[in-house]
């Protein structure tokens, strides 16, 4: 159950002392949170009829278009609080989680964010500069890591599946489940198989990826065969 709620964050501390804006307001300590941009798919279902080379950035990795998201949050962030902050890589500290699209990220929300002026500026006409970030291993990580090793959240977590995954709305929609194992080559039995699966289809579907989402002649044939 705890891979359900494995949440990818990243975390930026922006600790600035004495910062006054042009009215004499001081900003002493601000803070984000956010999760990773859009990412191709852990995995791909059996029967998938995308190929994994679909995915150029790679199964699980960064999408063009999540770098794009993150550098689009450090310009508004930027814009938001720019009579507070300067382009100093001094007065800002960044912590992500371990996984290779969580640093890609904090690195393209950092792209943007801190762009350098004239003073930082190392390279005549790159809008960029080096900005470092840290990431503590995910099984020392009480920020960032998995929740595995929290019973609160794992108690959570289990009471969730009982109100939401129980035989009784698993009965519900039992058609729906074996349409989806018959299609996607998975055993749908529960909860977890249907977010495994729904996980795979929304990243497709967001990427305008075509999968099935009707029955062909031959699977109705099949399905109505098992029925």
């Amino acid at each position: 159950m705890n891979k359900l709620l494995v949440l990818c964050l990243v975390t930026l501390v922006c600790s600035v002392s004495a910062l006054l804006n042009a009215d004499g307001k001081e900003l002493v300590f601000l803070q984000f949170v956010f999760r990773n941009g859009i990412s191709a798919p852990r995995e791909l279902y059996p029967n998938d009829p995308n190929h994994p080379d679909r995915w150029e950035e790679g199964l699980g990795e960064l999408t063009i278009q999540g770098r794009k998201q993150l550098y689009a949050l450090g310009k508004e962030l930027r814009s938001r609080y720019n009579n507070f902050i300067t382009a100093s890589p001094r007065e800002v500290t960044m912590q992500v989680a371990t996984q290779q699209k969580n640093m890609r990220s904090g690195l393209s929300m950092l792209a943007s964010l801190y762009a350098p002026d004239d003073f930082w500026e190392f390279v005549p006409g790159l809008p960029w500069q080096p900005v470092p970030v840290f990431y503590i291993p995910e099984d020392e990580d009480k920020v960032l890591g998995s929740f595995q090793n929290c019973p609160l959240v794992l108690e959570r977590m289990k009471k969730l599946v009982g109100q939401f995954g129980n035989e009784t709305v698993l009965e519900m929609y039992e058609q729906q489940m074996k349409f989806w194992s018959l299609n996607s080559g998975w055993p749908i039995n529960d909860w977890n198989d249907v977010v495994k699966l729904h996980r795979i289809l929304s990243v497709e579907a967001l990427f305008y990826i075509i999968y099935w989402t009707t029955l062909s002649k031959k699977s109705k044939e099949s399905f109505q065969t098992q029925e």
